[in-house]
């Protein structure tokens, strides 16, 4: 588990983000709007220090945090 402190929700977008589902999947699949995968993915990306959504999937393996095909 991260040092940060991540919510459940934003987890579980972290991981459908790492396996590569664009925003709208990701909301159809959360049941939420696009705007508000959006929006948590702004916030995990600031709270990661991320510069992008790709760089959310390098950091899920480095950090041993996520596997890929669970």
């Amino acid at each position: 588990m991260p040092a940060v402190a991540l919510t459940e929700l934003q987890q579980e977008i972290i991981a459908l983000v790492a396996e590569g589902l664009p925003n709208q999947a990701i909301a159809d699949r959360l049941g939420l709007t696009r705007i508000a995968v959006s929006e948590h993915i702004a916030a995990i990306l600031w709270q990661l220090g991320l510069p992008s959504r790709s760089a959310i999937a390098v950091w899920t393996i480095e950090q041993d945090w996520y596997v890929f095909g669970r």
